[in-house]
């Protein structure tokens, strides 16, 4: 598993969340140290008052003792007033001095609930820089997570292209062997013939001879063994003519050539541009997934036309019997249907491109028909689902609003025009197949 980098943003944000701890720790020592002067100044304040209540107490006992000796003491009395006056001054200074401490007080209770409020809005930020430096590694545990798939899949990939590369591989391996088999078996062909025309040689020496015997030959009974004999070895070489004829069957490739209807089934990889080469001689067990066969369809296939060339997807064998399921490669559905081998008129060996390029534009308007009916069937089975709430395929009955009914019979009027343009189209490709001086007719 590859291990997880980090990117340049997430190593900025770890060096801001680094700076804003820093100082909001740095902040937090300065707060520390004016709450314990403020607490030194609260002491004092608090000793000052002790004091205030200490002298208020004094003035009062001196009042006291003044009201009690105001007949013995009156020159004590203006003593206790100059000392009154003074403690007075004093207690003025004094409560001068609380007020400007009160006020300093007030002054750092603010200054301490500003730092608190911004310690407050330091510590904020760091839990949101907290949270989205969560946030980053998620993303970026994600990332890692969805490379990590990737590179799985990137690997899946790589494994099943080597898979194809051995399978093409061995196709062309396959391909090969046939065609050194086919070599092989017209040089046999070859050879047979060279044999045929020598046996025809000899027996036409042996005719020759034989005219020549009778035409010499003195006795009668000599002439008629020797013709007896001359019947004999003809008749032998006749017989061998006619084993190397049978043998030489199965070597011949009977083969013809045929044109392509415009129906596009098989495009892109056959066009009705194309001309094929079909084999008629052939065994059923040559016939593999992957061959293009013609054939008549049965009354299971979803096809119209009495004759069809078509993929073979799949094969099967009952009592010694051939199967095959066909399918155009340009079809949604196969064509639900198994062909019995005596059904299978031929497959195709070779292929021609571009022969009948006169049907270019029937081909190109058969491909745009196919293509605006499938458009318009998507949008129809889109808004049909959208209203409905299942497809139109479901065949279930839907009561839609009139809103919705008016775009559904729309697009499904829409569709029917598309299909009937697409039908005009493949009846002027069965007519131009049947006859090729066809003019095509004008599809609206």
């Amino acid at each position: 598993m590859p291990k997880p980098v980090l990117t340049i943003s997430t190593v900025a944000i770890l060096l801001a969340l680094t700076a804003v701890t820093t100082y909001t720790y740095l902040l937090y020592q300065h707060s520390q140290a004016q709450a314990s002067t403020i607490k030194v100044q609260e002491v004092q304040l608090k000793s000052n008052t002790e004091g205030l209540r200490t002298l208020e107490t004094s003035i009062q006992r001196l009042s006291a003792q003044m009201a009690q000796q105001t007949s013995t003491a009156i020159a004590q009395r203006k003593k206790d007033q100059a000392r009154i006056l003074s403690l007075s001054d004093q207690l003025r200074n004094a409560k001068a001095t609380n007020q400007e401490l009160n006020s300093n007080n007030s002054d750092l209770a603010a200054r301490l609930d500003t730092s608190n409020g911004r310690n407050q809005d330091l510590t904020n930020q760091v839990s949101t820089l907290t949270e989205e430096t969560r946030t980053l590694n998620a993303s970026l545990d994600d990332s890692t997570a969805e490379n990590l798939s990737l590179n799985n899949e990137i690997d899946t990939l790589k494994s099943k292209s080597q898979e194809l590369s051995q399978e093409l591989l061995q196709v062309y391996h396959l391909n090969t062997e046939q065609r050194d088999k086919l070599d092989s078996a017209e040089q046999r062909i070859t050879r047979l013939q060279t044999n045929n025309r020598n046996l025809q040689s000899s027996l036409t020496s042996a005719e020759r001879n034989l005219t020549r015997l009778q035409q010499s030959a003195g006795s009668l009974d000599s002439i008629n063994n020797q013709k007896n004999i001359l019947e004999r070895e003809v008749s032998r070489l006749q017989e061998e003519i006619k084993s190397l004829e049978e043998k030489r069957k199965p070597l011949t490739l009977d083969t013809y050539v045929s044109n392509l209807s415009c129906t596009a089934s098989m495009e892109p990889k056959l066009t009705c541009l194309d001309t094929v080469t079909m084999l008629t001689n052939f065994h059923p067990a040559d016939i593999v997934p992957g061959t293009i066969i013609g054939f008549t369809p049965n009354r299971s296939c979803n096809i119209e036309s009495s004759s069809v060339l078509h993929r073979v997807t799949k094969v099967k064998q009952i009592h010694d019997k051939y199967y095959y399921w066909p399918k155009g490669d340009n079809n949604r559905e196969p064509d639900n249907c198994w062909i019995h081998e005596h059904d299978v008129h031929a497959y195709v060996i070779g292929v021609q491109k571009n022969v009948n390029r006169h049907l270019s534009n029937l081909r190109n308007g058969v491909n745009n028909a196919i293509q605006n009916e499938e458009n318009a069937w998507a949008s129809y089975s889109r808004a049909y689902a959208r209203y409905c709430g299942f497809s139109p395929d479901a065949n279930r009955h839907c009561e839609l609003q009139d809103s919705h009914y008016n775009i559904v019979i729309d697009l499904y009027n829409e569709h029917n025009l598309a299909f009937s343009r697409l039908e005009c189209w493949l009846n002027n490709a069965r007519r131009i197949n049947a006859d090729s001086n066809f003019l095509l007719a004008p599809c609206f």
